[in-house]
């Protein structure tokens, strides 16, 4: 990931790994009754007891009647398949060095950010030019949680890619055509700072430079969803003029700075003024985040 290893894995053939009490026929049983009880998109495929797991154990001199010691792997299948299935095991923190600057190379020189690295080596702990190991794929898309133990692997790639938590700054405005107005000081603020803020109102878009933006999203919950969705936004302006938020919901997680401009709402769909203004106010600042992790209330537009 970027000049990173997330996770190294090393890929395990079918097995059931022993507890120095069970057989392995009663581990076998015991792994799938775990697997029964998992939702099924959960599921590993079935732990076999066939002929071809006998004979894998027989290679390892072991058999359905054996005690594996706590630890000990009795493997199932001769070797890691999708068709087989099979386990993972945690090497991110036993790998030689020298096997992830390979790793590394091969991804930068294919040009990807992102890429699972499969290499084969007999103990991963060294590096590979003293064990003939070799990297036998590279995958341009790879899995980012292969299983249980790895679901830090999404976390990781998450934070990289998005060190804000994929957050853009989003300033609200509450009010009527004062609103408005201060939404557009904002933007040309930010823009003089070379930041490209959209602004959004119930009736219409704007782009960072000012100019009107067509689009088919109707109201501003639909119009700041259309924003949000292009990467190429910066920052946001929100003229909160009508109460269509109190019907939609907020089209954002929450806003950063909420600020009433005491001007009456342009629509209040037939409602007290009060009651609307009072019903926004609630539902925006019980969104915003204070420096303490609580909420935060709504700031006053300085009188002119």
């Amino acid at each position: 990931m970027s000049g990173q290893v997330i996770s190294v894995s090393k890929r395990l053939p079918k097995a059931v790994r022993g507890d120095g009490r069970h057989p392995v026929r009663d581990l076998i049983a015991i792994a799938n009754q775990k697997q029964a009880a998992l939702p099924p998109w959960q599921r590993l495929k079935p732990f076999p007891s066939d002929l071809q797991a006998v004979a894998c154990l027989e290679r390892d001199s072991l058999d359905l009647d054996a005690v594996p010691a706590p630890g000990e792997w009795a493997c199932l299948r001769p070797f890691s398949s999708i068709e087989s299935g099979g386990e993972l095991e945690n090497c991110t923190d036993t790998v030689h060095p020298v096997n992830v600057e390979a790793a590394l190379l091969a991804a930068r020189v294919c040009g990807l950010s992102n890429a699972g690295i499969d290499m084969i080596s007999l103990d991963i702990r060294e590096p590979w030019h003293r064990n003939g190991a070799v990297i036998n794929e590279i995958n341009f898309a790879p899995q980012t949680n292969p299983a249980p133990e790895f679901e830090f692997m999404l976390n990781r790639l998450l934070a990289h890619h998005f060190p804000d938590k994929g957050r853009i700054p989003v300033t609200v405005y509450l009010g009527g055509r004062k609103a408005f107005q201060s939404a557009q000081k904002h933007q040309r603020h930010l823009g003089a700072q070379g930041v490209g803020c959209s602004l959004v109102a119930f009736d219409r878009t704007l782009d960072p430079a000012g100019e009107p933006v067509t689009t088919a999203a109707v109201g501003l919950f639909g119009r700041c969803l259309a924003l949000l969705c292009d990467p190429r936004i910066e920052a946001l302006a929100v003229a909160v003029q009508t109460g269509e938020f109190l019907s939609t919901g907020l089209p954002f997680d929450r806003p950063d700075q909420v600020i009433d401009c005491g001007d009456d709402l342009l629509n209040t769909a037939g409602l007290p003024q009060t009651v609307v203004r009072a019903r926004l106010s609630a539902l925006l600042a019980g969104s915003i985040k204070g420096p303490h992790g609580g909420s935060s209330g709504i700031e006053e537009a300085p009188a002119r």
